[in-house]
């Protein structure tokens, strides 16, 4: 007899997984930690820096609990340091900057270079065989960003990552370069488990523009056009 009973649905509360993405000084940190205290309700925040003392600058303004850390940006050590969030049972994990995993030293990108060489060995130079390499190096550094994912979706407890945003553009041989505009510096995969990602265009103050951020029902009739992020959204 098999063990699978299938059930009614039903909807229950589920943690948050939400982004905020935004170039250098559009309020990321503190639009962050507003929305964790209002998320918390009175519960602990735990903020994983690595943003050196800019973890700390909002100390004076809100109570937080803050963890740094420190190259390499391995997704392991992103991991560690969750898993490590995890045990002060917070009511929120803010992440900041998330980015750091993707293109900070010893982060994705990087590590998908050092894999490409190991495997070249003396033969680094040669291009032809690093093209030919590039999906192969990609094994390791994926496999390791997709166990810091597991970790984070199977978390008791909200999470906000803050993302560093940059604008993009798509070459398309013989035609224009397609504007692509602001976009977060994580990887694919990261990006997807938001349950939205609020962007933060340049000097907004925490106001996110609706029009650029990528959000799901119900969500895009919940947050008001306009307003910077509070403890009240």
């Amino acid at each position: 007899m098999s063990t699978y009973r299938f059930l009614p649905a039903k909807r229950e509360n589920t943690p948050l997984i939400v982004g905020i993405a935004g170039p250098t000084k559009s309020g990321k940190t503190y639009s962050a930690l507003r929305l964790a205290l209002g998320i918390a309700n009175g519960g602990p925040v735990a903020m994983i820096n690595t943003e050196g003392e800019r973890g700390n600058q909002y100390a004076d303004k809100f109570s937080y609990l803050v963890a740094d850390l420190r190259p390499s940006y391995r997704p392991s050590a992103y991991q560690e340091a969750f898993e490590a969030a995890q045990t002060i049972k917070p009511a929120v994990i803010i992440i900041d900057s998330t980015s750091h995993m993707h293109d900070g030293p010893g982060g994705i990108l990087e590590w998908h270079e050092e894999e490409i060489d190991r495997m070249l060995g003396e033969r680094k130079g040669d291009y032809k065989a690093r093209e030919r390499m590039t999906f192969a190096g990609w094994v390791k550094p994926k496999a390791a960003e997709n166990d810091f994912v597991y970790a984070m979706t199977a978390a008791s407890c909200a999470v906000i990552l803050c993302m560093r945003a940059k604008e993009k553009i798509k070459i398309v041989p013989g035609k224009p370069p397609v504007d692509l505009g602001w976009q977060p510096i994580v990887g694919d995969r990261v990006a997807f488990e938001t349950i939205f990602t609020l962007m933060l265009p340049p000097h907004s103050k925490g106001v996110p523009d609706l029009a650029i951020s990528d959000m799901r029902e119900p969500f895009d009739a919940m947050i008001p056009a306009g307003r910077q992020i509070d403890e009240a959204l």
